[in-house]
């Protein structure tokens, strides 16, 4: 595949760095110093395996493509093309393959593919709607073993809509080899950004058009959702931590979360990593959880 030059700078003020990291390759690499610690964690030392990091860059084209790198900013390469269609917003499965969403067959669908780029697949297959936004659950699951799920949010409209819009039709949940996607969430405007709980019993998403607005939390089956955490000030996004005590947000804040003794989820006090005039825009967590991977826009 195409590789990328430059930095990881750059690709930080570029690129929209995605989801959770990868593990278990055999370069050599350092701590990267692009990744925020989180307060009160001290950093690791370097890094002899480094993990990699899934994300998307537009071209001159206006077209999204899938990449990957290491965290120390090495070995970026290019998974997807970009010569006649966009593939973004990738997220890490357990078994070290990526899916993402893609409108190469005219409307975004959910595809999967190796970290090498290979056995691109199509997962979903619905006409008439955009899916976006796809999250691979962390465990494995009896009804599609070897693959887990996926879930994703289902927008009714074509296109590759990136932002907020109360035309989404709400969350559903695949098997990741394929099959008869299921919604999760109820037919609610507006819920979008699914983050699967590391135990996948649970799906974290952003309710947009719920009252009141912010993070709910809902069963993986379908169910009630509850409220959680978060106020709408442009945190549309939420990212569950390795461990399941905490959620990052997009505008670089870290909330903790747990379940009381009736089973009721609850949240914390909110905290912001963002030093001042710098927003940051959390995508994943590194899995020992003294790292978010970001991107950064400084002083506007």
């Amino acid at each position: 595949m195409r590789r990328l030059m430059g930095t990881l700078a750059v690709i930080l003020v570029l690129a929209t760095l995605a989801l959770v990291m990868g593990c278990g390759s055999t370069s050599p690499g350092t701590s990267p110093a692009s990744f925020v610690g989180t307060a009160g964690k001290p950093p690791p030392p370097p890094n002899p395996t480094p993990c990699m990091i899934a994300f998307s860059t537009q071209d001159r084209n206006a077209r999204y493509a899938v990449w990957v790198m290491y965290t120390n900013g090495t070995g970026a390469t290019q998974l997807t093309s970009t010569s006649k269609y966009s593939s973004s917003l990738p997220s890490w499965g357990p078994n070290g393959r990526i899916c993402f969403a893609s409108d190469r067959n005219g409307t975004p669908r959910i595809y999967t593919m190796n970290r090498d780029g290979s056995a691109q697949t199509r997962i979903t297959s619905q006409s008439g709607v955009s899916d976006l936004w796809p999250d691979w659950s962390r465990t494995q699951d009896p009804s599609s073993p070897g693959y887990g799920k996926i879930a994703f949010e289902r927008v009714g409209q074509a296109g590759f809509p990136m932002g907020f819009s109360n035309l989404t039709q709400g969350i559903y949940v695949v098997a990741a080899n394929g099959g008869m996607a299921q919604l999760v969430s109820g037919t609610q405007p507006g819920d979008c950004r699914p983050s699967w709980s590391p135990d996948g019993r649970f799906i974290l998403f952003t309710g947009g058009s719920r009252t009141p607005q912010g993070f709910y939390v809902l069963p993986a089956g379908g169910g009630t959702a509850y409220f959680l955490a978060g106020s709408w000030s442009g945190q549309d996004y939420c990212r569950w931590s390795p461990q399941g005590d905490q959620i990052a947000d997009s505008m670089g804040g870290v909330t903790p979360v747990g379940q009381d003794s009736n089973g009721q989820w609850v949240a914390g006090t909110r905290r912001s990593l963002a030093p001042q005039g710098t927003h940051l825009y959390l995508r994943g967590w590194s899995p020992d959880e003294q790292y978010l991977a970001c991107w950064a826009v400084v002083n506007g």
